[in-house]
């Protein structure tokens, strides 16, 4: 409804706008600086109450930490947020009201949420006059982090991702990499048109070498790949699901 609105004061500014340069042409009226004012207040206006998400949007994100932001609302005094099952929010999973920051932290996910599930959340500013309009609504999807082991008690020099093994396999197979500083560790894994479907690594890592199971029960016969980021440390490296 808001869109709608920032439309039709859109038209009916440029409408006055353009009369007003008409009319100055005729020598009726000069208010060419009241005109430019006008166009320049209303822009400003416009882009102070776009309402838009931040993140996560259209991908996967594991149970542990879920941080959910969003961009500063000017004026605003509070936000609520919601999570639900569909896109159209007929149903209500998770509701916060009151919210003092644009951001929404969830510790234990796997508490709240089910497993490779997807659903929908959206937020809106509270002004001193009232809420105001909802967001637009974004997907996501979760995925729960399995068992990431330890497997040295040595410490490793370099980080390093390792070819899976075995490979092809069905349907599980291990992956092991090596970080060697504290680092924050991302390790996903792709399908072939560059999808985003699993996350086996999500988090602070201390310096050692690490090993993790991925089944693939879930998935077709193909070449998925699996990337690494660790600091500026990236790898990326392809793995075959074969039954």
């Amino acid at each position: 409804m808001s869109s709608i609105l920032n439309k039709i004061l859109f038209l009916l500014v440029y409408v006055l706008c353009l009369g007003i340069i008409v009319l100055n042409y005729l020598k009726y009226i000069s208010m060419n600086k009241f005109c430019l004012a006008a166009i320049i207040l209303f822009f400003c206006y416009n882009s102070q109450t776009a309402i838009s998400q931040t993140s996560p949007c259209d991908t996967i994100i594991p149970l542990t930490n879920m941080i959910f932001n969003w961009q500063d609302y000017p004026g605003a005094v509070a936000y609520d947020f919601l999570i639900t099952w569909d896109s159209a929010f007929n149903s209500t999973k998770l509701h916060a009201i009151g919210l003092s920051e644009s951001r929404f932290t969830i510790s234990n996910g796997w508490v709240v949420f089910s497993d490779d599930t997807c659903y929908y959340w959206r937020w809106k500013p509270v002004m001193k006059a009232g809420s105001s309009s909802w967001s637009s609504g974004c997907k996501f999807c979760t995925h729960a982090l399995i068992g990431i082991n330890n497997i040295h008690e040595k410490m490793p020099s370099e980080y390093m991702l390792n070819q899976n093994y075995p490979n092809p396999f069905n349907p599980e197979t291990k992956i092991t990499f090596y970080v060697k500083e504290c680092s924050e560790v991302k390790l996903i894994i792709y399908n072939t048109i560059g999808e985003q479907i699993g996350i086996l690594a999500d988090g602070s890592f201390s310096q050692g070498f690490y090993e993790v199971k991925w089944n693939a029960s879930k998935y077709p016969s193909g070449i998925y790949y699996y990337k690494m980021t660790a600091g500026d440390f990236i790898d990326i490296k392809k793995m075959i699901v074969l039954k």
